[in-house]
């Protein structure tokens, strides 16, 4: 009985499988009477527009589900950009150095594994996490149509962790990058020290003067089509070494120091933009925003002056940087078609500043005044109206008084015609909770679209709330 039971069980499985079988077509992909696989039932470009939003990592696995999906993946247009940065646990839990090293190698074997099995000719982009001799190798001699090369996070804010090795890689012999790159991002952070207590960055080891110029110099100016060059915390940076730079590279348009604090930071910024005839964009971001030790202010009323005679320059964001309004105004006047302007904890930001960024720069998309002062609500007003500002970031109380008022702020962010993105700090709980939530809901309910951040500084660190239309939709902690 028992095996006529099992005789009976099996032929109704096969009948279900048969019935199940049915509901597909003969090209394998579910028909309109099968509720179950309904996403089956997606065309292929929708299908496509979703992959494009998954990570390299989600990719992946998403290619292992069936043969309908693994051939939609390898599409070349899915792979013109990799990033191995998002997806990845940027901060696993090691405690020592050895775990580390484990960590770095597996990855770096995944990478590997990813880029001979997914990519080809198509690879344009890329931001490596980690990184050894094969990849290296790969990039150069697999990807003939590679534009940029990261070996940071594509926010710039987090340097790969495996840069000693790579800098063994830039001296030997046969090394050498892409020679068809148009962008570079390089980071000079060559080892971290750690604390018992576990895995804390305590303190950066920067590359030397003698294996910048001997490894990675040499390298860089092979590249006769870059365009963009970043450097991540290159302190050791000489102005001879930018000097030798800006004048073997004659495309060069876009620099960025990130993390930069240099006593000759002043005369650096003058050979490259006595240089560069043809600069579009120029960050400087010092190490502010690592710590408060060593920061540097220096003067840019002469770079002003200078990037006045350059007409397509559009892009300037400068830290804790002292210049006058005459010089300004003679930028601003000559540049009316700058987009982005960054001004972190520049303490020469007054009403004066303010007026003539409303009165000169009509074109202006980005307006960042981190921590910046003394402007007033006079200086804000001047805001009120602009015609092409999108994204705004301005601080509640700054570091100098008297500080902002909570009224003008809303009133110039619902003035503004164009405003997608707006960044208020803050500097007490109370504004927050009490005084700006009315605010903060009425401008949600007139301008749904908009994106607005609020940090509120604590004694820790900051804490960041991203309003999206009515509902909140992400909670950041920054220690």
């Amino acid at each position: 009985m028992g095996q006529v039971k099992s005789r009976r069980s099996g032929l109704t499985k096969s009948k279900a499988n048969a019935d199940e079988k049915s509901n597909y077509d003969k090209t394998g992909i579910a028909t309109k009477d099968d509720p179950a696989c309904i996403i089956d039932i997606l065309v292929d470009d929708v299908l496509l527009k979703i992959f494009s939003l998954l990570t390299v990592f989600e990719k992946v696995t998403v290619s292992r589900t069936c043969k309908r999906w693994h051939s939609l993946i390898r599409e070349p247009h899915l792979w013109q950009t990799v990033d191995f940065w998002n997806g990845c646990n940027l901060h696993p839990p090691w405690q020592s150095q050895q775990d580390e090293a484990d960590y770095t190698k597996k990855l770096a074997n995944t990478t590997m594994r990813i880029l001979q099995s997914y990519t080809d000719s198509s690879l344009r982009v890329v931001y490596l996490r980690a990184s050894n001799w094969a990849i290296m190798r790969y990039l150069i001699n697999k990807c003939p149509n590679l534009k940029t090369l990261s070996f940071l996070s594509p926010d710039q804010h987090t340097p790969s962790t495996c840069n000693n090795v790579i800098i063994r890689y830039f001296s030997k012999i046969r090394f050498s990058l892409p020679l068809q790159l148009e962008k570079l991002q390089l980071s000079f952070v060559a080892d971290r020290k750690y604390e018992r207590s576990g895995y804390i960055p305590k303190e950066f080891w920067i590359v030397s003067i003698r294996q910048f110029r001997n490894t990675v110099m040499p390298r860089i100016l092979q590249c006769q089509n870059l365009r963009h060059l970043t450097l991540y915390k290159c302190n050791k940076i000489s102005p001879e070494d930018v000097e030798i730079l800006t004048s073997g590279l004659p495309k060069l348009q876009e620099i960025c120091l990130l993390y930069f604090i240099n006593a000759a930071l002043e005369e650096i910024l003058s050979i490259i933009v006595n240089n560069l005839q043809d600069l579009t964009s120029l960050h400087i971001i010092t190490s502010q925003y690592l710590n408060n030790d060593g920061a540097v202010e220096y003067c840019i009323n002469n770079i002003l002056h200078e990037l006045s005679h350059r007409r397509k320059f559009k892009d300037l964001h400068v830290t804790e940087a002292i210049f006058n309004p005459v010089s300004f105004a003679t930028m601003t006047q000559a540049l009316p078609n700058m987009t982005e302007l960054g001004l972190y904890d520049c303490n020469c930001v007054t009403d004066e500043i303010m007026t003539i960024i409303a009165r000169d720069l009509s074109n202006l998309r980005i307006l960042l005044l981190n921590e910046s002062g003394p402007y007033t609500d006079i200086g804000l007003k001047a805001l009120q109206y602009h015609p092409s500002l999108q994204s705004l970031t301005i601080c509640k109380e700054p570091r100098h008084r008297p500080k902002l008022s909570t009224v003008v702020i809303f009133e110039t962010l619902l003035s503004l015609p164009k405003l997608k993105e707006a960044k208020l700090l803050l500097r007490r709980k109370s504004d927050q909770d009490i005084i700006f939530q009315p605010y903060l809901d009425e401008l949600r309910a007139v301008k749904p679209h908009v994106r607005i951040f609020t940090q509120q500084q604590f004694v820790l660190g900051f804490c960041s709330t991203m309003y999206v239309g009515m509902d909140m939709r992400k909670f950041i902690f920054f220690p």
